[in-house]
């Protein structure tokens, strides 16, 4: 049985979704608590893997298949229904949640992080998108926040997709993508001050997580 299961979603792609993934099962695993984070859903490969899929691998306190990691990788870096409709692949909700539970069974007594794939409206197929799996998966959510150009606009329509769904939105986290953003801070302070969830943790660029009163309260 896992300890406590977190979906990770972003406000895009290329935001650092798995960076900070990797990001969150350090810190805790340098806390002395067993972390792991999952990607159900991965295209582009390169060589024999995902790249994304390797950096977990590699940070994972369990030594985990690439099946139980990614059970759908597929090979073109485009979006997940183009992708599958390609390889002859069927991907739906209950799908997914059946290769999850699976998951769950190799992560006794272990946190898990499970990475989404795009953004929160990404479809999966022609009739289900990304939010229709939080949905129906119920487990609480963090928020990653790519902090560049653009950044106030994409967390404020993001956060409003899962709010209407009434999905249980734990917090969020400053991922900086831009050493050199302007106004960094300001654009960090807006959200932090517009955003009616907690922030629960900043990433300085290329840095480690740095975490807020917030995330031992409602993450630990």
């Amino acid at each position: 049985m896992t300890k406590k299961i977190f979906h990770v979603v972003g406000t895009d792609t290329n935001i650092g979704k798995t960076y900070a993934c990797c990001q969150l099962v350090k810190h805790l695993n340098i806390s002395g608590i067993l972390s792991n984070a999952l990607k159900p859903i991965a295209t582009g490969i390169v060589g024999s893997v995902n790249p994304d899929v390797k950096e977990i691998m590699d940070v994972n306190s369990y030594p985990l298949e690439n099946e139980v990691i990614n059970p759908f990788c597929f090979k073109p870096a485009i979006a997940p229904h183009i992708a599958a409709s390609i390889d002859g692949t069927k991907l739906t909700v209950n799908e997914l949640i059946t290769h999850l539970h699976s998951s769950f069974e190799s992560l006794a007594n272990s946190y898990v992080f499970i990475e989404g794939v795009g953004g929160v409206m990404v479809p999966l197929n022609e009739s289900e998108t990304y939010l229709d799996l939080l949905q129906k998966m119920s487990e609480p959510i963090i928020l990653i926040v790519g902090i560049k150009l653009g950044c106030l606009n994409h967390a404020l329509l993001t956060l409003n997709a899962l709010k209407q769904r009434n999905l249980n939105v734990i917090g969020w986290i400053a991922n900086c993508l831009d050493a050199n953003m302007p106004y960094k801070k300001e654009n960090i302070e807006y959200l932090k001050n517009s955003l009616n969830v907690p922030c629960l943790a900043e990433i300085n660029y290329g840095g480690n997580l740095i975490a807020t009163t917030k995330f031992s309260e409602l993450v630990i």
